[in-house]
């Protein structure tokens, strides 16, 4: 009989940055199944919701914030379900999934990594949180009014380390197809980001 892989992969999708919205979506029972039919990946929610106060103290023996572990034996597959679950956080219309490994360096994606430029902020400084806004808004709104991706990325970032940079300084990532999308993302990272520099300075 041909062998088949049957060693179980896990992926985890981090979800408490995410809109209150969106992650109702995410952790909703039918949303779960309906990657599951489509994909054959399990998904199961883990972890608890912290708010950014909770999150600056939480300790590292404290249950991890809520995200979704993805579970199954085919590496396209998890990619698949991992895409889907990254539709809803994003909220912002994805290309065909075989596409997007390759949407960084594809031509026609521009993408730019806007640093934040504050190192060592002190635990009552809420980096994360004066980024990401309430509940994510001022990502979201950049993202929503711009149809362009931003991801907060970078050490001191929710972002699973490994992932491409993950080692470098806390930034935003923005990407994008449209290049008028593009520049107005990028003016309004800029503008999130001097006004938590200039918050920071008075801290």
């Amino acid at each position: 009989a041909p062998h088949i892989s049957t060693v179980i992969q896990f992926r985890k999708v981090e979800i408490n940055g995410c809109a209150a919205t969106q992650r109702n979506i995410l952790t909703r029972k039918t949303f779960q199944q309906d990657i599951t039919q489509r994909t054959g990946i399990n998904v199961t929610t883990k972890g608890k919701y912290y708010n950014m106060d909770d999150l600056a103290n939480r300790k590292d023996d404290d249950e991890p914030p809520i995200y979704l572990e993805l579970c199954g034996t085919s590496e396209d597959k998890l990619k698949q379900a991992e895409e889907m679950c990254k539709e809803v956080i994003n909220d912002v219309p994805l290309p065909d999934p075989r596409a997007l490994s390759k949407q960084a360096q594809s031509s026609d994606w521009k993408m730019k990594r806007c640093y934040v430029g504050i190192k060592d902020p002190p635990h009552s400084f809420s980096i994360m949180g004066k980024l990401l806004g309430p509940k994510g808004a001022y990502v979201k709104h950049i993202t929503s009014t711009t149809h362009a991706r931003v991801e907060v990325k970078g050490r001191g970032s929710r972002q699973p380390v490994g992932e491409p940079g993950a080692e470098e300084e806390l930034h935003l990532e923005v990407s994008a197809r449209d290049e008028g999308d593009f520049m107005r993302a990028v003016k309004l990272v800029e503008d999130l980001l001097q006004s938590v520099r200039e918050e920071f300075d008075k801290h």
